[in-house]
């Protein structure tokens, strides 16, 4: 009975041009991080001629105005805390607007700063949030 179910329901998205609800969700997953990975990219470099802070707005901007419609409530109330782990980052980045170079290597120089203590808590809810990302992505 299952099989004949499971067949009716696929027959009838065939028939009406749609994916199934999952294959729509893993498709909207992929497409948020592969945006994601480009706009890593950019950000990463950007910081070299732009203040780190406004690169990371751009960048938490970037992340606001993905369309998250066809994924899972998970993931994208994921990304949200993502996002917003990235923008806590501005108090701290924000008195360091002369700082210039790679994200990563800012960050290690941040991390050794005047407020590393501040800044790698901060740093830890950025990558906390992107496990939630991954978590959401198992489901």
């Amino acid at each position: 009975m299952r099989l004949i179910l499971s067949i009716l329901l696929l027959n009838t998205f065939l028939l009406h041009g749609q994916e199934p609800a999952t294959q729509k969700t893993r498709d909207c997953m992929a497409r948020v991080i592969a945006l994601d990975d480009s706009l890593g990219k950019v950000r990463n470099h950007t910081c070299e001629s732009t203040p780190l802070s406004e690169t990371i707005r751009q960048y938490a901007f970037a992340l606001e105005n993905i369309d998250y419609e066809a994924c899972p409530a998970a993931f994208s109330t994921a990304f949200q805390k993502h996002r917003e782990a990235w923008l806590a980052l501005l108090p701290v980045t924000d008195q360091y607007s002369g700082l210039r170079g790679e994200m990563h290597v800012l960050f290690k120089q941040l991390e050794s700063g005047e407020h590393a203590d501040q800044f790698k808590s901060l740093v830890k809810a950025v990558w906390d949030t992107w496990a939630e990302i991954e978590a959401a992505m198992k489901e």
